[in-house]
């Protein structure tokens, strides 16, 4: 070859590697650019040095610009007792006359609606010195609850995430105190429960000091210390990290996103291939393929899924060994929520696959609905364990029997979720064990159904991202499924039967999730028909309808195996006036659940 022929073959080469590079970059700071906010055009390739150099700092400077905040909230916090202390002690002694009745009106001047408030914000900002501390940077997340927080050089994460809980119990507190303040000019008692609570809050300042000393503002000195920790524990060697930032490339790719969309569009066509999410079955059905995987991997709790240093072992969607003990977890839940005086009650909701295992292989005989499970076993497993365990599979496997005559499915063609008909099958058996609690009664409150219609779009469909693919006027799309809901709505009545109010029951939530017996935590089988249209037809609202009685609910798409449960923790004040926690969780999630299924302190 000739000088001219290799400098010419060098070049091709050297625009092939880069040029991709450069083109991207090009893309993404004009895109930036046709933004609002254009001061920083971001570019993903300089990302990863500015988590090394610059996110490390950043970070660092917010932290101890938190701790000041807090520490100065603190005093006002402090302050406020103070306040109702000295307002409050002057009327303890009633027998001084009229000496005492003008120092009580002059302690009316003091609410604890003022230290509530504080102590509230005092609360927010905690919050937020746990959320920066945890984020370490745009990928990597510390994660203080599991072996991740032990394996830490510094055990300062298992501090800042206890940080919150005494600030919350004082909050609780001085709620806690309204009634006794009530009653002040009868009794001291409520002065010395104000001077306990100042003595209490004292650990809280003494935790934050604490704190604050372990994340001073960072110098210019201490720059290269925080770039070299973020390079090697954070960015370069994290396997958190790095896969993130893999990800984030091929989602955000000029060429990939350009290419992707036909070529799968010709997959589909020609093979039937509808992507690594998806699984299509028969009478265009659709399974989400975590659900297939679950049933032809081995059972969490047999020896082929424990690894060779023992204990169980949950595998999450990137393939990772998560060691869990499942029912160890369970166990360890109940227990907790029994010392607090509160029954759990566990529901598994069957996927798609074991309810339909012929319309995902019409090898399978339709009569080996409900039986192909793992989830199955795992129930009994449960019950064996002394955890009260509601078993759907057999119900749902003998409505499926029905479906020709009423001329309905349990679940969605194109969605890994149930239809109303399941949701409200599921709710009748629930409620039927529920109702076998010793301490239920039903209440007054009164539940009326609507029945309204909506179309659908399933949500397998738009995973296989076939619905997004559009060249000039050739589009894939999936067909909607109509789908008729059974509205829920909590009414008030007047003596003689007229409706005074009619509220939609997903709108009540927050008032039913303080004042309610009953807490369900779950996942998106929670979240659907409820928290999206048409509102208020989910399974919890058809749960409350068939205990007449409100249901309190709270749920994680995807993380209902630790994320609720990690939501409760930090709201565990609601579990004060609660007799039954009803945990749900897709079977799926035994093995795919998001952060695995950690023994948290409760």
């Amino acid at each position: 070859m000739t000088r001219n022929q290799n400098i010419a073959l060098v070049s091709f080469f050297l625009l092939v590697i880069y040029g991709v590079g450069i083109v991207q970059a090009i893309v993404e700071i004009n895109k930036n650019l046709q933004t609002e906010n254009r001061r920083r055009p971001a570019v993903q390739f300089f990302d990863v040095f500015a988590d090394i150099f610059v996110t490390p700092h950043r970070r660092a400077d917010k932290i101890a610009a938190l701790f000041d905040k807090l520490q100065a909230k603190l005093d006002t916090v402090e302050a406020e007792i103070d306040r109702g202390v000295k307002a409050r002690a002057p009327a303890v002694n009633l027998s001084a006359g009229d000496a005492a009745g003008e120092d009580a009106d002059r302690a009316e001047d003091w609410d604890y609606y003022d230290a509530e408030m504080v102590i509230e914000e005092a609360l927010f900002l905690a919050d937020d010195i746990r959320r920066e501390v945890m984020n370490v940077n745009r990928h990597v997340r510390v994660d203080t609850s599991g072996e991740d927080a032990k394996e830490m050089a510094n055990p300062l994460f298992m501090l800042v995430d206890n940080l919150v809980e005494p600030v919350e119990k004082k909050y609780e507190r001085v709620a806690a105190l309204h009634a006794e303040l009530k009653e002040l000019y009868e009794s001291a008692a409520n002065e010395a429960a104000l001077d306990e609570l100042k003595a209490e809050f004292k650990e809280v300042r003494a935790t934050t000091s604490r704190l604050e000393k372990k994340f001073p503002a960072p110098g210019p000195a201490k720059a290269p210390v925080l770039a070299l920790q973020s390079f090697v524990r954070y960015t370069a060697f994290s396997r958190q990290y790095l896969r993130a930032y893999e990800s984030e490339i091929e989602e955000t790719s000029v060429f990939a996103n350009a290419l992707r969309p036909p070529m799968q569009y010709l997959r589909y066509v020609l093979l039937g291939d509808v992507g690594p999410k998806a699984v299509r079955g028969e009478k265009g059905w659709l399974f989400y393929k975590p659900g297939y995987e679950y049933l032809v991997r081995p059972h969490v709790t047999e020896s082929r899924s424990r690894p060779k240093v023992g204990g169980s072992v949950v595998v999450d969607y990137t393939g990772n060994v998560v060691r869990d003990a499942v029912v160890d977890t369970i166990v360890s839940f109940q227990e907790k929520l029994r010392k607090q005086g509160v029954d759990l009650l566990v529901v598994i909701v069957p996927g798609k696959p074991s309810i339909y295992p012929d319309l995902l292989n019409p090898s399978i005989s339709p009569d080996m609905a409900g039986k192909i499970s793992h989830s199955v076993q795992f129930i009994r497993e449960l019950r064996d364990a002394g955890v009260n365990a509601v078993d759907l599979f057999g119900p749902f496997a003998e409505a499926r029997k029905i479906d020709p005559e009423v001329g309905d499915s349990l679940y969605l063609a194109t969605d890994t979720h149930w239809r109303p008909r399941g949701l409200q099958l599921a709710a009748k058996v629930v409620a039927d064990r529920v109702k076998q609690y010793p301490w239920y009664r039903p209440s007054t409150v009164e539940f009326m159904i609507d029945t309204v219609s909506v179309q659908r779009e399933g949500d397998v469909g738009v995973m296989t991202t076939l619905p997004g693919f559009e060249v000039r006027n050739l589009t894939m799309k999936f067909p909607l499924e109509p789908t008729t809901c059974y509205q829920v709505s909590h009414v008030r009545r007047d003596p003689a039967g007229t409706i005074l109010a009619k509220r939609l029951y997903h709108t009540m939530k927050g008032q039913y999730a303080r004042t309610s017996e009953i807490l369900l935590i779950g996942d998106s089988f929670t979240r659907i028909y409820q928290e999206d249209a048409p509102f208020s037809a989910g399974w919890v609202a058809h749960l409350a309808h068939e205990l007449q009685k409100p249901v309190g609910y709270h749920y994680n798409d995807g993380g209902a195996s630790t994320l609720v449960r990690e939501w409760l923790v930090r709201k565990k004040g609601l579990l004060r006036n609660k007799k039954l926690v009803i945990w749900e969780f897709v079977e799926r999630d035994l093995r795919f659940g998001a952060q695995g299924w950690k023994d948290l302190e409760l």
